[in-house]
């Protein structure tokens, strides 16, 4: 697997180019020391939160850091069953695990880099990898798992049977829509990324006509194997394999994803991806990049001790919630397992009963026919 380049990783005064502040508000890595990390069930006041945070390979490798204080807290329920839960610096024990990092002290869990396609690997049984290069001085590995034998082949039988149904003019349910719980959960997140800019836009299921449009300015080849015709129906996972499928080198991307870990090395785990199709696209999130960047990223995240009180009741709340709901399911369970209890023992009963009535009828008829050979017998 081709590593990252590693430049040798300044401080955070880099913010500060980036920004363009003066020097009389440039943040000292001294007091990085004094910031506030606050309590995860704060986490969801944050700006970066839920938030595909605008990032560079630099920024990634040598300006996210850990916290010793998340090491084992499971930080965030809002990442619904298709995503693994982060737990804090480690990873959970898992080196592929999504890291949680800070920026100063703003919590991030989902990022995206735009950039340019360099390298593209497509030996890997299990994955996809290809490497993006931002021109931040470093590149970032871009993880893609390739979905499994059986889903390829659903997949295929997506395809062929949405073109039989387009011919047929009927219409088609896909059989994996129950997915589309932690698809609503990352469409959530994107809605909530505002910056102005409809590139920022996730290839979704809603939005696969723009996607399609996207991919098929910048790879007019046909190998891209992207037809509009056959995209309709696809689901999102399909549609994100399919569009790493069509990637060359050369072509600009915005990738956004998770941050995990190979032999040390951040990679980004990829969640959603947008073919870029101009340089004016990209100069629009490059620029929206900057702008968060000086607006938000830059400046220490500050909660009140009111907001801090507010959420920590919301956080009791929901933790009271969670317990009766889980109480709840208990007693559903142990109400189930009662009446399945109560109807075997029924059904055993009804069973014996008839067994011994079945027992009798034979006896009876046992009788019945030895008293017909006595009878018999005696004429």
């Amino acid at each position: 697997m081709p590593q990252a380049s590693r430049a040798e990783c300044p401080s955070r005064n880099i913010v500060n180019d980036l920004s363009g502040s003066d020097s009389d508000s440039d943040l000292d890595t001294d007091t990085s020391a004094d910031l506030a990390f606050y309590p995860a069930y704060t986490f969801q006041a944050s700006a970066t939160w839920f938030r595909w945070v605008k990032l560079t390979a630099h920024d990634i490798h040598c300006v996210l850091e850990p916290h010793h204080k998340y090491a084992a807290d499971i930080t965030t329920s809002s990442l619904g069953p298709g995503l693994p839960d982060h737990r804090g610096s480690g990873g959970g024990g898992r080196d592929d695990a999504p890291l949680l990092l800070f920026y100063l002290n703003h919590p991030i869990q989902f990022v995206q880099v735009i950039g340019v396609v360099v390298v593209v690997e497509e030996y890997f049984e299990k994955f996809w990898l290809f490497t993006v290069d931002d021109g931040s001085g470093a590149t970032i590995d871009v993880r893609c798992r390739k979905p499994e034998k059986e889903d390829a082949r659903e997949q295929n039988d997506v395809v062929n049977s949405t073109k039989s149904d387009k011919q047929s003019g009927s219409t088609r349910i896909p059989s994996n829509a129950g997915k589309e719980i932690r698809h609503d959960m990352l469409n959530a997140i994107s809605n909530k990324d505002r910056d102005g800019h409809n590139i920022t836009t996730t290839s979704t299921s809603s939005s696969a006509d723009k996607s399609k449009s996207t991919i098929a300015h910048a790879q007019p080849q046909p190998q891209s194997q992207l037809d509009t015709a056959d995209t309709d129906e696809l689901t999102e996972d399909q549609i994100l394999h399919k569009t790493v499928q069509a990637l060359q080198i050369g072509t600009v991307v915005q990738a956004k994803g998770t941050i995990s870990t190979f032999r040390s090395t951040r990679q980004l785990t990829l969640l959603r991806l947008t073919i870029v199709p101009d340089t004016t696209h990209e100069m629009a999130l490059i620029s929206s990049r900057t702008s968060f960047m000086k607006l938000t990223l830059c400046k220490p995240w500050v909660l009140s001790a009111a907001d801090q009180k507010r959420l920590y009741r919301e956080a009791q709340d929901d933790r009271q919630q969670g317990n009766r709901q889980a109480a709840k399911r208990r007693e559903r369970r142990l109400k189930m397992e009662e009446r399945e209890k109560r109807h075997a023992r029924s059904i055993r009963e009804q069973y014996e009963a008839e067994e011994r009535q079945r027992a009798k009828a034979a006896e009876a008829a046992r009788r019945a026919g030895v008293a017909l050979q006595d009878d018999a017998t005696t004429q």
